[in-house]
């Protein structure tokens, strides 16, 4: 059989509303879909398998930080959220405060659930555009999520960013923490940070 190639110099642009995002993320489950506030389509790339792992290891202690404080709701990079301005998102790792969370309709829960979250992490890859992920953080700065870090294994870097304030670049740290938006919490990095 025959397979045809198809190649683009660039990503074709394509706009959809929020309601045929949703359909076309319903049918196409396979696929990791997110929407920009401006109604442009986003496929994201499968994650490789280091970059997945890493992942995991992000998700985990977040989790087990969370199971500690019971203070809110884990989220991994599979859950999409519609955010305030219009874009639906998939951060790598995320969290909600619960009050915030419980405010959500039962039936919106299941769905890309209308809510910004109040923590954020990004984590860079090599199929990753960091410009691309930038403009992810700056959905999330403008609807108000109160901490965002952009994880990049390669470079051992940490990108912090919280509304009003300027960004910060934190180089080879073994650690970081989250006061006072997520309290107790410090990732480990060195599980990330080593393996490469």
């Amino acid at each position: 059989m025959l397979q045809e190639m198809l190649e683009f110099a660039r990503a074709p642009r394509v706009l959809v509303s929020a309601e045929t995002f949703e359909r076309l993320a319903a049918e196409n489950d396979l696929l990791q879909l997110e929407r920009t506030a401006e109604g442009h389509l986003v496929v994201l790339p499968p994650a490789g398998g280091q970059t997945a792992s890493f992942g995991a290891e992000l998700t985990r202690q977040l989790g087990n930080w969370n199971a500690r404080v019971g203070l809110g709701v884990c989220f991994d990079s599979s859950a999409g959220f519609t955010l305030s301005n219009g874009a639906i998102r998939s951060p790598d790792a995320s969290w909600i405060r619960m009050e915030r969370w419980a405010s959500v309709r039962e039936d919106l829960r299941e769905r890309f659930a209308p809510i910004d979250p109040d923590f954020a992490i990004e984590l860079g890859s090599p199929s990753d555009s960091m410009r691309e992920v930038r403009t992810k953080v700056r959905d999330y700065l403008e609807c108000n999520v109160g901490l965002t870090w952009i994880i990049n294994p390669r470079s051992q870097t940490v990108e912090v960013y919280r509304p009003g304030v300027a960004p910060e670049t934190i180089r080879g740290a073994r650690s970081i923490g989250a006061e006072p938006e997520l309290p107790g919490f410090v990732l480990d990095l060195q599980p990330i940070f080593d393996r490469l």
